[in-house]
């Protein structure tokens, strides 16, 4: 458990990725947050490093600067 790190799911519904395949961006955040939450949970219980990501992933889903030509991954 000391050599794991399990980093969380970024928020995608901030991207256009999300728009543009006809997604609902408020229930994909409330989705990724409850796996998200579930997955913190686990690792605390199995004492494994969590990195919660997701907060920045959502401040950048504004700046298209920060995204792939396709609109989803980080660039």
């Amino acid at each position: 458990p000391g050599r794991v790190l399990v980093v969380s799911v970024p928020d995608w519904g901030v991207t256009p990725f999300c728009v543009k395949g006809g997604r609902d961006p408020a229930t994909v955040a409330r989705e990724i947050d409850a796996l998200n939450a579930m997955e913190r949970e686990v690792c605390a219980g199995l004492k494994v490093r969590w990195l919660d990501i997701t907060p920045g992933s959502r401040r950048a889903g504004g700046d298209p600067s920060l995204l792939a030509d396709d609109g989803l991954h980080p660039s």
